[in-house]
This record gives C-alpha cells, structure tokens and sequence, in this order.
C-alpha cells in the first residue's frame, strides 16, 4: 500500500475581491422591499391559520355533523361519510390551486401591469 499523506498537493487558490470593489452583502441583494415581505408573510400565515381553523373545527364536530347529515344511517358509517368528506376537502384543494391558480396569477399579473 502506499501511503496518500505523502502525495505532493497543489496549493490551493484563494479567491480575493477585485480591487476597487467591495463585497456584497445581504443588505446589498434586496428583491422584495422588508415592508412588503413582511405584509405577505402575516397575509400567507393569516390565511392558513384561518385554513386550519376551519379544519380543526370540522373535526372536532364530526360527530354532531355526522348525526345531522346522516340520521337515518347507523352512527359509525355517519362517521365514516362525514370523514369522507372532510378527505375530499384536502384531496380538492391542491387539484383546485392547479386548476385556478394560473388564471388568478393571469389577472393578478393584467391589474399589475394593465399595457400587457
């Protein structure tokens, strides 16, 4: 076997800055304005918030709408189509944002930019 430590090693380049620049920093590379962000940030976490209200309160009356919606059916199948539906809440939602998410950013993109 031979022995790796005693392979010569290129030396290794350090890159330095052109002179006459100065580095960049992260204050330098802004894409969004801070204000803006920071409005879209509690409007995205506003709306799952409210998402997932929504959610918790269906399941939590799950067996009082399974009474209401399906008296005539036995209480464990009630249940079982009451969670049928509350599925097809989440199964439905992602095949709708594909369906009319193009078509919102359309319209988003037509009253942003009204000469396209």
């Amino acid at each position: 076997m031979s022995d790796l430590s005693s392979r010569p090693t290129a030396p290794k380049k350090i890159r330095t800055p052109r002179q006459g620049r100065r580095r960049l920093t992260t204050d330098d590379v802004t894409v969004v304005e801070e204000s803006q962000l920071k409005r879209a940030v509690a409007a995205a976490a506003l709306g799952n918030g409210m998402e997932w209200f929504d959610f918790g309160v269906f399941a939590y009356l799950t067996t009082t709408l399974a009474r209401v919606f399906y008296p005539s059916l036995s209480p464990t199948l009630s249940v079982i189509l009451t969670f049928a539906t509350f599925t097809a809440a989440f199964v439905v939602r992602p095949i709708g944002g594909a369906v009319f998410g193009p078509s919102a950013t359309g319209s988003a993109a037509r009253r942003c930019w009204p000469s396209r």
